[in-house]
């Protein structure tokens, strides 16, 4: 036979609260087991087609016992955080009673929630991310499973990540969702398993309710590696991101519970004060009962008993009996109506913890609806910043046998807000439906047309040269487009079709993005959309695949059974261990040699960067000698008749240094593309690096001038040449020479 479970059965109807002082641990302990037990006796009398649901609900005796033990130990914190905002009212309500019902409530899990939300992705891409920020990626890679079997056997979101490739983010969440997959029973721990729980738990699996999941085994050792990999300091912000949420949530509760306590409050004041007049009366009665001979009994209730019939004034031993049946039938009306009101509270409390997961994402206007305009005000201010990152330590938190995320009130609505913040809480991406790169057959997209406010905004032509570099020198100042600046700062080309989603405006009108908004939202999908389809082209290897050469190697190794010989089962395992560990050490060797490939390209590239610049620094270093030379020998050669002035330099040639009397005798013997810069001018970084040489004359140039010409030549690889002589004559024969070099 079926059983029907209600709201109410679950929760409980809601008497007047008997305060009980709580500062006993043993009374503590014994309420907060009360309320855990009496729920999970009413689950294991549901009958539901779908017994697996009720299972994730996470109410057996492993899970129930490790759920007490965390609400007992939060409640120190939980007081000094809310008192102030929800503190006890007598008789109505107790903070701790409250504390212990929300946490005992039947409210969805972290693997229900891994159902609907794919929460580990989210944890996945954040730690792909801190690991790659860390410079680890290296490292990370041979602990990530490779083979396609594998692989195959995850799910992920239809999504494609601009900063991690799909088979480093399914590796990923191999190792994430199977950490604990070779763990064992322990000796101590020795819990019959519920036939109706889920294989592969991913959250609170029966070894992390157990806490026994920390064993030396392969999978937890990958695991752990790759945690390892992760800078401290990040896990332990993702820790205290996770706590100040969690306790945010519960403090914004407590701001609403406190509404809802205060309406207690004024309807149990009510009731006090028609019970006070239903025992004044009462004595009235007993008062005038006592004075006649023939006193009827009378009724020890608090409230006033009422005549089956009325009776005549003329035979009532009372006075005013007909206005005194008047009193009781309205007192009567009046507990009805304060019943009524207080079973619609109280089911609109239990509406509450039981609604706010679901009503996470709810608009503003919805939750007014709901819940009135305080209590929305209150919710609709909570806020995520970093939902992948709250995904990580939720997980990190329960592997370390923290007692957050087994408060399954506050973590169900801080871990359903987070979840409703990743880009893939509305469902799926079907590139199959996708109107912008697969339009229908007849032409006609089946994209949204929203409402037009404000101007289309104007789209700039990437190509047209219409940027100048205000800060350049004014001699060297050129006209740029969009696409080069673009290609300056990353070294990135621009998809060719900028265009391709001008159709999506309509759609992002009905999210009311409208205007100059809009540009990022369409310059963003059209890079991601280019990106996600960016044409691949592999040459074919005439080398064996990965997996025939697997096959080959085991085929060497592994030996053939033999019948009849009992021995060959166990030494075919042993082997098969070792051609595992072989695969291991192939996989890591490989990316190692992969990356000492890299490395001795990078550094074959250093070398000769270096080899070009140490010929630069001799070449340098000879002139500086020369000039050396020429001081300390106050020898100066005879000019060269045979070159005219004044000479037009072909070359672009920026002069620095020299006395304002060698400039001024110099400057008219050398024109055409030549700039001598004043001594006392700060050099220009943009003159020097568009420059096809440069030319130093040190007799009147500052250190720290020196060292910013000499930092911008050697980065933009500058040709520079010292003047070796004091005469200006003979300084513009160099100059001349060089130019015509």
């Amino acid at each position: 036979m079926k059983m029907k479970i209600k709201l109410e059965d679950l929760i409980g109807q809601r008497p007047p609260v008997q305060q009980t002082d709580y500062s006993d641990p043993q009374t503590l302990k014994a309420m907060v087991t009360e309320n855990y037990s009496g729920i999970a006796k009413k689950l294991r009398r549901v009958k539901h087609r779908n017994a697996a649901f009720y299972a994730l609900l996470d109410f057996d005796k492993l899970r129930t016992k490790r759920r007490i033990t965390a609400t007992l130990a939060s409640y120190s914190r939980l007081r000094e955080e809310v008192n102030a905002l929800c503190p006890d009212i007598p008789e109505v309500f107790s903070l701790d009673e409250d504390w212990a019902n929300v946490n005992s409530t039947p409210i969805t899990s972290l693997d229900i929630q891994e159902e609907r939300l794919d929460l580990t992705t989210g944890a996945a891409i954040w730690i792909l991310d801190r690991i790659k920020a860390a410079g680890q990626l290296d490292a990370l890679l041979p602990l990530l499973p490779q083979d396609d079997e594998t692989l195959d056997e995850i799910y992920m979101p239809e999504l494609w990540d601009a900063c991690h490739s799909k088979r480093i983010l399914l590796g990923m969440l191999a190792v994430l969702r199977w950490r604990n997959q070779d763990c064992t029973i322990q000796e101590s721990d020795k819990r019959p398993k519920s036939k109706h729980e889920p294989e592969n738990r991913i959250f609170s699996d029966c070894w992390t309710a157990a806490g026994t999941q920390h064993q030396n085994v392969p999978s937890r050792r990958r695991f752990e590696a790759v945690l390892a990999l992760i800078p401290e300091a990040d896990r332990q912000a993702a820790a205290r991101h996770y706590e100040e949420k969690l306790w945010e949530w519960v403090k914004r509760y407590y701001r609403c519970r406190a509404l809802f306590a205060a309406r207690e409050q004024k309807l149990a004041k009510s009731f006090d004060r028609i019970f006070q007049r239903a025992r004044m009366i009462a004595r009235e009665q007993q008062t005038a009962l006592s004075h006649t001979k023939a006193a009827p009994a009378v009724c020890n209730s608090p409230y006033p008993a009422i005549p089956a019939a009325p009776v005549s004034r003329r035979s009532s031993p009372f006075p005013n009996t007909e206005a005194l049946i008047q009193t009781v039938h309205s007192l009567t009306s009046e507990v009805s109506r304060l019943d009524t009101q207080s079973d619609n509270l109280t089911e609109e409390i239990n509406n509450f913890i039981f609604d706010t997961v679901s009503n996470i994402a709810e608009r503003r206007k919805r939750l007014e609806t709901l819940y009135g305009p305080e209590i929305a005000e209150i919710l609709s201010g909570f806020e995520v910043d970093d939902p992948y990152e709250l995904c990580f330590a939720a997980l990190w938190l329960l592997d370390n046998g923290s007692d957050l995320p087994w408060l399954y009130f506050a973590n169900g609505n801080l871990m359903e807000h987070v979840g409703n913040c990743l880009p893939w809480a509305n469902g799926n991406y079907k590139e199959s439906f996708d109107d912008i790169w697969n339009p229908s057959e007849d032409g006609i997209q089946n994209l949204r047309r929203g409402p037009r406010r404000g101007r289309t905004p104007e789209i700039p032509d990437w190509y047209h040269l219409d940027y100048i570099d205000k800060k350049a020198d004014p001699d060297f100042q050129k006209r740029n487009n969009l696409a080069q600046i673009i290609y300056d700062l990353t070294g990135c080309l621009m998809p060719r079709q900028l265009h391709r989603y001008d159709a999506a405006l309509g759609e992002l009108a009905c999210y009311g993005i409208t205007g100059s908004k809009t540009l990022p939202f369409l310059y963003c999908m059209v890079l991601m959309g280019e990106a996600r389809r960016q044409s691949l082209a592999e040459l074919p290897e005439e080398e064996l695949t990965e997996n025939e050469a697997e096959e080959e190697i085991e085929a060497d190794i592994l030996p053939e059974p033999v019948p009849g010989i009992a021995s060959s089962q166990a030494e075919a395992a042993q082997l098969r261990e070792r051609l595992d560990a072989l695969k291991q050490e192939n996989s890591r060797l490989k990316h190692a040699i992969h990356s000492a490939l890299r490395d001795a390209e990078v550094n074959k590239n250093q070398y000769a960067a270096l080899l070009e610049q140490t010929g630069q620094e001799r070449r340098e270093l000879a002139e500086l000698r020369e000039i050396i030379f020429r001081q300390q020998s106050d020898f100066e050669p005879p000019v060269d008749a045979g070159i005219e002035f004044p000479y037009s330099v072909g070359k672009r040639t920026v002069v620095f240094g020299g006395h304002d009397s060698w400039a001024r005798a110099i400057k008219p013997m050398l024109t055409g593309d030549i700039r001598f810069i004043d001594r006392n001018m700060l050099p220009n970084t943009d003159l020097i690096r568009h420059a096809d040489i440069v030319w130093l004359q040190t007799n009147s140039l500052s250190h720290k001038f020196y060292n910013k010409i000499m930092d911008v030549v050697r980065n933009y690889d500058i040709p520079v040449h010292y003047f070796k002589f004091a005469s200006a004559e003979k300084c513009a024969e160099q100059v001349v020479l060089q130019d015509q070099d």
